[in-house]
């Protein structure tokens, strides 16, 4: 086993922000089984999770540009979501984290 720390979504890693070192977040590695559908309407087998900052304003730029939201926004105590595909097909997760880093934790099964 490797022994990421697993979280209930997948291996959260910390990290420090850029341009605030002192402020901390995190990214998650969360691998999903074959035959999920959440990459869909992407007929591709992957999705890219992206964080960003101020996901309101991003994806109001995004709108007027013309890139279409393929899902319901939603809000969560970790963090605020959209999903968007990118021209390749690829379905973009994009991530706004609210709040502090989850507690990590090592799966032992």
């Amino acid at each position: 086993m490797l022994e990421f720390p697993y979280d209930g979504y997948g291996a959260s890693f910390p990290i420090r922000e850029h341009d605030n070192p002192d402020a901390e977040g995190y990214n998650v590695w969360g691998p999903f089984k074959a035959e999920t559908d959440y990459f869909a309407p992407s007929d591709k087998d992957f999705m890219i999770n992206l964080r960003v900052q101020n996901l309101d304003d991003l994806m109001e730029r995004l709108l007027a540009a013309g890139v279409k939201e393929v899902k319901e926004r939603e809000d969560h105590e970790y963090g605020k979501f959209a999903w968007i595909i990118d021209p390749d097909g690829t379905k973009l997760e994009l991530w706004e984290q609210v709040g502090p880093n989850p507690p990590t934790e090592v799966d032992e099964s």
